[in-house]
């Protein structure tokens, strides 16, 4: 530690005269005092580094060549060099400015004392050059007087040796405090300040009456020790600067009662600064458990200070000032005892100065020196009540101000699993904090209310981005938006084969295996769902939104102790999440409204994105967790699902319509009438498929017979009336067409109008051409049989599937319909030669 110099040294005139020669190269406007530097005394004497970083700037600027510098450099750096060169001579500039407006009262404390101590050094001068015309005036004394004035020198020499032992304490103290407030000992420091006045006081005690006065003993101490009142005047500064820097310290949260000697001041909770997202919990931790420390410790020092817990145990305060007043302490018991740093003493604060044996010449009243304290006094105690209603202030004003500081701090945690480890923080330091029953449910209740606030801010949010997210996705459904509608087909959708990832590189480790095969399986079983991938893009905005509101409501609903909480909660989100799902309700029927009313040119296309549609619908209703995901009552999922299932019929109607037109549409080619009934069932058959309703049976199997039902009765209308040449063909398409719709229930579908149209055909057919040959109806069976793969969505599922006995013919478990009469023996290529024995190892290249 650098030693402050209390004194003017000799040492201390060289830089002296430096700075007055520096100052008279300067101009006169660097010497301005500022008021910065006048507030506080500083040290005479300079440091050199200053001045030597001066003189090492100015020779490398001396240095400089400007020759060899445009030689050697462009213009852009030589520009550079200039503008470095000026800052840098403004910047010492400035430097010197500010190092001569800070000495600048102690230049001229040091030449007025310079002045002050010529004028001494002229008048001992003067007083030894009397002294010498004194003594050779004089004769030789005798040998008794001699004698005589040893007693009376001895007695002079240890009056001397007092003042001195004064005077000592006086040089050693400034140093001495400079150490003791660096080690915030401010109480240590406040004593031997108040010993250094007392010491000051008995040098200027120049009574001539009092036998105890350095003039009675024949010594003028503050005329013949000029150095004194110096000292003094140094010294007596430290009073505003023990007082300050005990101030800045009692904001000190970490502090001790004991280190304190009184409670802090009201701490403002610090600042969040940007941090990055991965240390943002640890940060907004930190500055909130600092925050709610600062409260804790202030209201419980200021207790364990100034308030006592009973007759037996004073407070901290009283204690110390007891232990001032009293001569000798007695034993006290272990509640009641001081601790160390506040049982001071006069003999403690001297032994801890440079050679403390020399101050066992102090008089015995200044080494048993103790200040007055009046007990007695309002001021050597606080009322309790007194005490009580300010801290009961203090509280509510720091926990305004923190309300503040906690909303700001969590407004950077956007994930409620962070919050909730904020707050169980938080919830654990509050049972160890030490406060009160009162305290502690007030900050309780603005940690819940705070932490209620982000939650419900951040699930607003999460709602709030799913809606953006989902309406987006809607408008990309519209013929103008260009996108492609996909169309849903099961070979391409479900049978269609996914790449195998492929393996990591040899030594990655056992966890680089996990991550491909962990997305390789969730594509497969998105496959088995039926899901496209459009379509999972647009489930997967509803979806992972509700599944992340779920878990952080599985995360806080797990605390017990926060029941009240998560109720008041779940008040709050339950109407977001009301209205969330009536938006997408009412997004999607809005959406089938533009797409009706689309013009006939977009037509085709605006079906393809009402059927897509229809997938959203159904999947949300019936398949997807979203709606057990996002928390509503079982009145609002069902009303949600009345909205969808009403919209789902809304478009397989509009799509019955647009299917059954465009297939009757196809009558009207009369060219084409022979081979129409065939491709006509199976385009009604594939438009089936399309809907995508695989994996959801009862809907297309509902939805089969009223299809083939509105096709019969369009058909029966669409077909001519009178053409004899095409009525064989007539009979037979319609006998197929009641042998499809007898394989349905007789409540599923109406087949009075075939059985009509079909004897109307046949009796034309016989009275024109005579018995039919072959009969229609067994032509028909035979032809279901044939067909009933292509028409699979046309025909009702079988009822059971037994599974076939070993030998058995798989074939007829799989046709329900029957297997159909081969015309012919197909003969394999591969039986009219012998097969080779590797002939099954052979690799045959597919084109």
């Amino acid at each position: 530690m650098a030693r402050r110099p209390s004194t003017v040294s000799v040492a201390s005139f060289g830089s002296i005269k430096s700075l007055a020669e520096l100052s008279h190269s300067t101009s006169a406007a660097t010497f301005a005092p500022s008021p910065s530097a006048l507030k506080f005394p500083h040290s005479v004497s300079f440091t050199h580094s200053s001045s030597a970083q001066l003189t090492r700037g100015q020779d490398e600027t001396v240095d400089i060549d400007p020759d060899e510098l445009f030689a050697k450099c462009t213009i852009p750096e030589v520009r550079a060099k200039q503008i470095q060169l000026r800052s840098d001579a403004e910047a010492k500039q400035e430097e010197l400015r500010v190092m001569v407006g800070e000495r600048y009262r102690d230049l001229l404390q040091a030449s007025t004392s310079i002045i002050y101590m010529s004028k001494s050094a002229k008048r001992v001068q003067e007083a030894f050059q009397e002294t010498k015309d004194a003594i050779v005036s004089q004769q030789q004394p005798s040998w008794d007087n001699r004698t005589s004035n040893v007693g009376k020198e001895d007695s002079h020499l240890q009056t001397l040796q007092v003042l001195s032992a004064h005077i000592k304490l006086l040089l050693d103290a400034p140093e001495h405090l400079w150490r003791l407030i660096e080690r915030e000992k401010y109480f240590h420091a406040t004593w031997l300040f108040m010993l250094a006045r007392v010491v000051h006081r008995a040098l200027s005690h120049d009574d001539d009456q009092d036998d105890e006065s350095w003039l009675s003993q024949g010594i003028n101490a503050m005329e013949q020790f000029p150095l004194i009142q110096r000292q003094w005047e140094t010294i007596s500064h430290f009073r505003s600067q023990i007082v300050h820097r005990a101030t800045l310290s009692l904001r000190a949260y970490e502090k001790s009662p004991e280190a304190n000697g009184h409670p802090p001041g009201a701490s403002k909770p610090a600042q969040s600064k940007g941090t990055p997202p991965k240390d943002r919990l640890r940060e907004v931790k930190s500055s909130l458990l600092i925050a709610v420390e600062v409260i804790s410790r202030t209201v419980n020092c200021a207790r364990d200070v100034f308030q006592s817990q009973g007759p037996t145990q004073p407070a901290l305060a009283v204690r110390a000032l007891e232990q001032m007043h009293t001569e000798s302490p007695a034993v006290s018991e272990p509640e009641t005892t001081l601790p160390s740093e506040l049982a001071l003493s006069t003999q403690a604060i001297l032994s801890g100065l440079p050679s403390s044996s020399y101050f066992v010449l102090l008089p015995a009243g200044i080494r048993s020196y103790k200040p007055y304290i009046e007990l007695s006094s309002a001021s050597s105690s606080v009322p309790g009540h007194f005490m009580e209603d300010k801290l009961r202030t203090w509280f509510d004003q720091s926990c305004s101000t923190l309300r503040d500081a906690l909303d700001r701090w969590l407004l950077e945690l956007n994930s409620v699993k962070i919050v909730w480890n904020v707050r169980s923080s938080l919830r654990k330091w509050l049972l160890k904090s030490g406060l009160a029953i009162a305290e502690q449910t007030a900050l309780d209740t603005l940690f819940e209310e705070a932490v209620r606030k982000r939650i419900t801010a951040i699930w607003t949010d999460t709602i709030y981005q799913a809606k953006e997210l989902f309406l987006k996705a809607l408008s990309s459904l519209a013929p103008s938006s260009g996108v492609i509608t996909e169309e849903f087909s099961p070979l391409n959708s479900i049978y269609a084969a996914h790449p195998v990832p492929t393996p990591p590189p040899a030594g990655s480790g056992s966890s680089a295996y996990e991550p491909p095969y962990q997305k390789y399986r969730a594509t497969l079983q998105l496959q088995l769902c039926g899901r496209t991938p459009r379509l999972q893009t647009f489930l997967s905005i509803l979806e992972e939104s509700a599944a992340s509101l779920q878990k952080d409501y599985a995360r806080i609903s797990s605390d017990k102790s926060s029941e009240r909480l998560v109720c008041n909660l779940v008040e709050a989100y339950l109407p977001k999440a009301k209205a969330f799902c009536s938006m997408i309700a009412d997004a999607l029927a809005s959406t089938t409204d533009e797409l009706m009313n689309e013009p006939a040119k977009d037509a085709a296309s605006a079906m393809k994105s009402m059927i897509f549609l229809s997938r959203v619908a159904i999947e949300i209703s019936l398949a997807s967790p979203f709606l057990e995901n996002i928390g509503c009552d079982e009145v609002v999922a069902l009303e949600f699902r009345d909205k969808t299932g009403l919209l789902f019929d809304r478009i397989i109607k509009r799509w019955k319509e647009h299917t059954i037109s465009s297939a009757i549409s196809i009558y009207d080619d009369d060219a084409k009438f022979l081979h129409l009934p065939l491709s006509i069932l199976h385009a009604l058959s594939t438009s089936l498929h399309s809907l995508g309703l695989t994996h959801h049976p009862s809907q297309l199997i509902s939805m089969a017979p009223s299809l083939l039902g509105l096709f019969i009765d369009a058909s029966t209308r669409a077909m001519p009336n009178g053409d004899t040449s095409r009525s064989v063909q007539m009979l037979n398409d319609v006998t197929f067409l009641r042998c499809l719709a007898l394989a349905w229930p007789p409540e599923a579908l109406e087949t009075s109008s075939l059985d009509r149209l079909i004897a109307v055909l046949r009796s034309t057919v016989q009275s024109s051409r005579g018995p039919l040959q072959p009969d229609p109806e067994q032509a028909a069976k035979e032809y279901l049989t044939r067909t009933q793969m292509l028409l699979s969505a046309l025909v009702p599922p079988s009822s059971s599937m037994q599974p076939t006995k070993e030998g058995a013919d798989k074939m007829s478990a799989l046709l329900t319909y029957g297997v159909p009469v081969a015309d012919s023996t197909f003969l394999p290529a591969v039986e009219l030669a012998k097969v080779s024995t590797r002939f099954p190892l052979l690799l045959v290249e597919t084109r």
